[in-house]
């Protein structure tokens, strides 16, 4: 029995997780790290909201010497802060 994830509701942790933690532009994580700080969600439906994320502009995807790290872009803070405040997360 396999659980429908919203892509929605994905989006929505993802975004909150970086928020929480404050990662913008110069401050990045791992993609695997927001996997581990998610453990409810599989890892393969976080990877797909952070490419639908990266379609929007609101999440930038850094190369590193160790793979690929996210942090969502300052730019479209504005936007992120409207996001979380319209899903009464902004906390």
């Amino acid at each position: 029995m396999t659980k429908k994830f919203d892509e929605e509701m994905v989006k929505i942790a993802v975004i909150k997780s970086l928020h929480k933690n404050r990662y913008y532009n110069k401050r990045h994580t791992p993609i695997i790290h927001i996997c581990k700080r998610l453990p409810k969600i599989p890892c393969k439906y976080i990877k797909k909201a952070l490419k639908e994320l990266k379609k929007e502009k609101i999440v930038t995807i850094k190369p590193t010497y160790h793979g690929a790290d996210v942090c969502l872009n300052v730019k479209k803070k504005k936007e992120i802060n409207q996001y979380l405040e319209k899903n009464n997360l902004n906390k």
